[in-house]
């Protein structure tokens, strides 16, 4: 009897205020203890720290991850270019038996082989800036592309007079994101009638690749007149040429991303105009999304994070400062 009232003096003194504090816990922020058991998988494009895109979408994640108290895994490939390798991380992550995998694909097509076999394996896919000719991923989280090249599109044909004629670089041939932007400016070149495109260009996401293509384009098509770029490394990359060439008051460049070299170029005057996304929402949302897909909770097939065309001449409001150099923590390489 002794021994049975001991016991129930530790269970009051110890066991059931532990209980409530850790129900205080959970409530307070908003954490339920199964949400700990939630693993989420993220295979963005590029774990190189220099693309500032990434780092943003990995820090809007990440902040994600604390607020909803679940675990994040995010790795993918070096380079942009490297489709097998990020197939082969694809094909690695079935085995970790993650509870969603979020993915920015390098390819419209090549990744469908994996994305089914994930699929089969009963994984929900959320795909995020760039996704994959499938109706598999619940959910696709990205900027709307076609409408930010439309963005370019219009810029630079206000800019330009009848007959003058532009070159469009892009980064990765078959990335779903580079076709939308492209088809986006085309969408308004085209209809306008104004001004032509002498043709594409593909840097596959190098910037030292991106330069020389611009000087080959100086070289060999002395009357060109603009050049859209479609990404930050493209962008960067054809404005150190222009710059070097001093050809920024006959060659009018507007690019995308805002990469601390481009904004540097911008302030410059070699850049005239980006179109600048928002990866933090992106990378924050995709998080969201994975969860309310993993409790079976209804979400939306597209989600548009939305982008805004900033000139030289509007940089320095204060609206677009925070789009320009918004605030990131710093995220260590996994």
């Amino acid at each position: 009897m002794r021994n049975k009232n001991y016991i129930l003096k530790i269970l009051f003194l110890i066991v059931i205020p532990a209980v409530i504090l850790i129900s205080v816990f959970f409530i307070i922020l908003n954490i339920k203890p199964s949400d700990r058991n939630i693993k989420i998988a993220m295979v963005i494009k590029s774990m190189d720290p220099s693309l500032n895109f990434w780092q943003i979408v990995r820090s809007g994640a990440t902040t994600a991850k604390d607020e909803y108290g679940v675990n994040l895994k995010i790795t993918g490939p070096w380079l942009e270019s490297d489709i097998s390798g990020q197939k082969k991380i694809l094909e690695d992550m079935i085995h970790e038996k993650p509870s969603a995998i979020i993915l920015a694909a390098l390819d419209y097509k090549e990744l469908l082989p994996v994305i089914k076999k994930i699929d089969s394996y009963n994984i929900p896919v959320i795909t995020i800036d760039s996704g994959v000719n499938s109706d598999i991923p619940r959910s696709f989280i990205a900027t709307d592309n076609i409408e930010a090249g439309e963005k370019l599109g219009i810029y630079m044909d206000g800019l330009l007079s009848n007959g003058d004629t532009i070159a469009i670089l892009s980064f990765v041939k078959g990335a779903d994101s580079a076709i939308d932007r492209e088809k986006g400016v085309r969408n308004i070149i085209n209809a306008g009638e104004k001004i032509s495109i002498e043709g594409s260009y593909y840097c596959d996401n190098f910037r030292e690749k991106a330069y020389e293509i611009t000087l080959k384009i100086i070289k060999d098509k002395p009357g060109i007149k603009g050049i859209i770029a479609l990404n930050d490394p493209s962008t960067a990359g054809a404005a150190r040429a222009i710059k070097e060439k001093r050809m920024e008051n006959s060659i009018i460049l507007i690019g995308f991303d805002n990469g601390t070299e481009v904004i540097e170029y911008m302030e410059e005057g070699i850049v005239k105009a980006l179109v600048v996304q928002k990866p933090f929402n992106m990378g924050y949302l995709s998080i969201k999304t994975a969860i309310e897909t993993i409790k079976k909770k209804k979400v939306e097939k597209r989600i548009d994070t939305g982008s805004v065309l900033i000139s030289r001449e509007n940089m320095y409001t204060q609206e677009n400062q925070k789009l320009l150099f918004p605030l990131t923590k710093e995220i260590p390489l996994q």
